[in-house]
């Protein structure tokens, strides 16, 4: 097997790490100590394979890849990818670089992009995908649409929710209004920006594990979609789609965009209350779902969800790319 490192910061601590976390994790799983290698701080080696105690020379002889959280390396003063140590890496070493907020990062993506040739560079949104692609003609870039680790799953609990209203909840891009669904039955988790505050101050996986929990005890998850900042009519689908569906609560959008259609789930999996309260409730009401119709629509979320959007299918899509297959897509280890 090929020897891999894997760059981040603390894992759970920060809020850019926790879709690189999942694939940590499935990593972790296939390799053993003498074949997988870590930079900065990490909960899940299985060994002392730090390289910040082995050194840049092992890195530059010994290494066929490192997968980077490029979002995440500029929070870890301890973590030293300069353009100047990635361009000696990138002659001998396959350098995936992960962008899980290309809009944070626009100044130093540019950046990197003009001095690095060789890496290869995965972002979460369609968007920036083919924004850089356009830019930068001869680079290598894909889009990385959002995966889930084993955690998330139906856990066949006891629905007790009708719906949940985790992060960002919007409708007609406006903050949606919780009190409108006083008479039944929800989990509302408060907003991302206090949630994000919280879970630098404790340990992610604890807050992460609660939303599972609650996940699989609502019926429905309402699920909206940001727009990039500056960018008016660009929405951004968020990493709750794939989150709520793995843990089996159908997901209520307010309408559906190209990237989630092309990169998530067909229209027939996701519910569209047509940007309204009322459409929301008429859900909520089954005025056109029994529970038959409710227990197959999720079976079907779920069984997509694990066959096409698992940490497994991300990391054999980055596995192609090292072994010089650009053509691929993430899609094609999308199993139909």
């Amino acid at each position: 097997m090929k020897k891999i490192a894997l760059a981040s910061s603390n894992l759970y601590e920060n809020w850019y790490t926790y879709n690189f976390e999942y694939l940590v994790e499935h990593i972790n799983n296939l390799y053993d100590k003498n074949e997988l290698f870590f930079f900065g701080k990490d909960r899940f080696s299985k060994n002392d394979n730090n390289i910040n105690n082995i050194g840049l020379n092992y890195l530059l002889n010994n290494l066929d890849i490192i997968i980077i959280n490029f979002s995440d390396i500029f929070h870890d003063k301890n973590i030293n990818f300069s353009i100047e140590i990635l361009k000696k890496l990138e002659k001998k070493t396959k350098i995936v670089m992960i962008v899980s907020d290309p809009w944070r990062f626009r100044e130093q993506i540019d950046q990197y992009l003009k001095e690095l040739d060789e890496v290869i560079w995965l972002v979460h949104s369609d968007y920036f995908t083919n924004l850089l692609k356009n830019k930068y003609k001869k680079k290598i870039i894909k889009m990385f649409p959002y995966f889930v680790g084993e955690k998330y799953k139906d856990m066949m609990l006891k629905r007790i929710y009708e719906i949940s209203f985790i992060g960002r909840c919007e409708i007609k891009d406006k903050k949606l209004n919780i009190s409108k669904f006083k008479n039944n039955k929800i989990f509302h988790e408060e907003t991302l920006s206090k949630l994000r505050k919280r879970l630098i101050e404790k340990r992610t996986v604890n807050k992460i594990f609660d939303i599972v929990i609650n996940l699989n005890r609502s019926v429905f998850a309402y699920n909206s979609f940001p727009k990039i900042k500056g960018l008016n009519e660009v929405y951004h689908t968020p990493f709750r789609f794939v989150e709520s569906s793995a843990c089996g609560a159908i997901s209520i959008s307010p309408f559906y965009t190209d990237e989630l259609i092309k990169y998530y789930y067909p229209k027939n999996l996701i519910l569209n209350c047509n940007n309204s309260y009322t459409g929301i409730k008429d859900i909520l009401d089954k005025k056109n779902l029994n529970n038959d119709k409710i227990f197959d629509l999720k079976e079907k979320i779920k069984i997509t969800t694990k066959k096409n959007h698992m940490a497994k299918n991300r990391f054999n899509f980055i596995l192609s790319l090292c072994d010089e297959q650009l053509k691929n897509e993430a899609e094609i280890f999308y199993e139909k």
